[in-house]
């Protein structure tokens, strides 16, 4: 999984999570998970390593490179 955040506003959360619809074409991989005032933005599950290198390039264009990989 890529994740951003957390976030202390959801106004920035669901700003990334637009900007990720827009951008990434795979929608089901996009989800958010809002607990209290922890908002993150999850991309994933990703499978394999030729799928996050596309997705990093994408984000990469749009300038969203700032982001956790958690691995599980």
């Amino acid at each position: 999984y890529l994740n951003f955040g957390p976030f202390y506003y959801e106004s920035y959360a669901n700003q990334i999570y637009k900007v990720l619809n827009k951008k990434i074409d795979n929608k089901s991989l996009i989800f958010k998970d809002y607990k209290g005032k922890s908002y993150t933005v999850l991309i994933g599950p990703l499978n394999n390593l030729k799928e996050y290198d596309k997705i990093y390039l994408k984000l990469g264009k749009i300038g969203l490179i700032g982001f956790d990989i958690k691995v599980q």
